[in-house]
């Protein structure tokens, strides 16, 4: 996707921007972009640098420092001046830059970190001419892209190198440098100067960004590198101004600010419409329970209490409504469950049990589907008991929903396999079946909201009716456990495994 500004594309302009320009994931260091100037800095194609991991550029000596001036970055959202950095030039010769960063964030785990990188030899070379008298200053000054002035303390003129004007749209210039600055601009720049020519410790300034007024347009925003002209005595004359041109950078920055506001409205409205959503579903799914229990309820009655009155017809009736009854009841709880895990409204309960006692108990409430289906069930659990703290019932219906997909997803006369062990301090339960088993990016789908796994290709040989947010639920109760849950599978028909584990206490 080419994002455009005005009828220039962003790419475009960073690709040809003067300073280097570099994009990464703030979570893998994966570089996502970076622009021909960077490349040249570090003279490496850049084919060679898009994908690979930002760390490889930095030597290991400097990625203490780097992670230090990330982790201000990102958590304090400070923006460090004057940093410095080795990275490799070649990928093995290391050179010294400055790097300007801010992130950006574009989803609740990823954050983009926006870099613009100079290349410190160039300016080192500069500040070399004023204790080198064989190199010939006035050469370096106008063969360099950004102007460089001199300027004494009230701001008039010693030197201005020919970039200066060519910057301004080769704008006549006066002898007073103040009166190159947008007004609006002009008092904090005669103050900024004011206090550090008073400070006697400063020689080296921080970076500014300011307006100056342009020939063809009101004005174009410029960097100033900034540091204090002394004499023999260190007695301050004035001041050595470096000055960048970086319109088309703050137009970048611009955009990409207007970008993630857009992002942040657009999250928000989400946000909103899926708590929208959540109560719609909370609030529909408890109108549907009270009048299904009573369906529910006198079917029942009807069934039991009407023994001899009815037709077997009638009774096949009625036990067809029960069955599809207390379906729809499961559904709606399932729904009302994952409402509640969403708004932080899913209740758990601790107390002491016995869990082996419990994983047999699953295994029998569901003995009528296990026969149905011919399935041999092979139990590896200990012959003692483990007692555990936890929410009896959360864990029965997280047992029970795990042998249940087992069940519907094993052709018939499968074989499931179940394990329980104490490992430590934890429990380790999982269940393993020799059924039609798992794609890897079915893994991946399976733990989220209506993952269910479509597979009309098996359709006759699993039952595959369900909402798939069974394994939503599990996993909520696992994490409300403190626990971890999670399936591994070598592929489609050969079998899955699911595993959970949870604290003993």
């Amino acid at each position: 996707m080419i994002l455009e500004t005005g009828i220039i594309p962003i790419e475009f302009l960073m690709d040809n921007a003067i300073d280097g320009i570099i994009l990464f994931d703030l979570k893998s260091y994966n570089i996502l972009f970076v622009n021909n100037t960077f490349c040249n800095i570090l003279k490496v194609d850049k084919s060679k640098l898009e994908g690979i991991s930002f760390l490889e550029l930095v030597p290991d000596s400097e990625k203490k420092r780097f992670f230090n001036y990330i982790t201000k970055l990102n958590k304090l959202y400070v923006r460090e001046k004057n940093f410095t950095l080795k990275l490799l030039k070649y990928f093995k010769e290391p050179i010294e830059v400055e790097l300007i960063g801010t992130f950006s964030k574009y989803d609740r785990h990823h954050s983009i970190f926006l870099g613009i990188v100079r290349d410190l030899s160039r300016t080192a070379k500069l500040e070399n001419v004023f204790t080198a008298p064989t190199i010939n200053f006035k050469e370096i000054s106008e063969s360099i892209n950004d102007a460089i002035c001199i300027i004494r303390i009230n701001g008039r003129f010693i030197y201005a190198s020919p970039r200066l004007p060519a910057i301004l749209g080769n704008m006549e210039i006066t002898s007073d440098f103040y009166d190159l600055i947008h007004p609006e601009d002009l008092g904090y720049i005669k103050d900024y100067l004011t206090k550090a020519a008073k400070d006697k410790k400063v020689v080296y300034l921080d970076p500014i960004e300011f307006r100056i007024i342009h020939k063809f347009s009101e004005y174009i925003w410029v960097e100033a590198s900034i540091r204090k002209y002394l004499d023999k005595s260190n007695r301050l004359l004035g001041f050595i101004i470096v000055l960048r041109e970086i319109n088309e950078r703050k137009k970048l920055e611009q955009e990409l600010k207007n970008y993630h506001s857009e992002l942040e409205k657009k999250n928000k409205e989400l946000m909103e419409l899926d708590e929208i959503k959540s109560e719609f579903l909370s609030n529909a799914s408890h109108e549907l329970r009270t009048p299904l229990v009573s369906i529910k309820g006198f079917t029942e009655l009807l069934l039991n209490g009407s023994s001899g009155k009815l037709t077997k017809q009638q009774i096949e009736d009625l036990s067809i409504i029960l069955r599809n009854t207390e379906r729809i009841i499961n559904l709606v709880d399932d729904l009302l469950d994952v409402s509640k895990l969403e708004s932080g409204m899913f209740i758990i309960n601790k107390k002491d049990f016995d869990i082996v006692e419990l994983v047999y108990e699953c295994v029998h409430e569901l003995h009528h589907q296990i026969e149905a289906r011919e399935h041999n069930i092979e139990l590896h659990l200990p012959d003692h008991e483990i007692i555990v703290h936890a929410d009896r019932n959360r864990i029965h219906q997280l047992i029970t929903n795990l042998l249940d997909n087992a069940i519907k997803y094993t052709p018939k006369k499968g074989v499931i396999e179940i394990y329980l062990r104490k490992d430590d301090e934890k429990i380790h339960f999982f269940i393993k079946d020799n059924g039609i088993g798992l794609k890897q990016d079915e893994i991946k789908k399976i733990f989220k909201r209506f993952g269910k796994i479509y597979m009309p290709d098996e359709v006759d040989f699993v039952d595959a009716r369900g909402t798939g947010l069974g394994l939503v639920i599990c996993k909520g109760i696992v994490e409300k456990h403190n626990g971890k849950i999670w399936a591994t599978s070598e592929g489609r028909n050969k079998g899955s495994e699911f595993h959970f584990i949870i604290p003993i206490k």
